[in-house]
């Protein structure tokens, strides 16, 4: 059985999500970049480090659990 408060959270979380990513389109393209060539020379502490950097972007504003 879906909660359905839960279930709106969900939702409200996701669409929040959505608009950080649309809104820092090219921030996040130019940290895919460098995460591609940071994972191409074996930098697993900086492909992390961008790894966070995106998750910030994406979660700013939102509200989590």
């Amino acid at each position: 059985e879906v909660d359905p408060e839960m279930s709106a959270q969900a939702s409200s979380l996701s669409d929040c999500m959505t608009k950080n990513v649309q809104s820092h389109q090219a921030e996040i393209q130019a940290l895919g970049k460098r995460a591609q060539a940071a994972q191409a020379a074996g930098d697993t502490q900086k492909l992390m480090a961008i790894a966070d950097t995106l998750q910030r972007i994406q979660m700013a504003g939102c509200q989590g659990r």
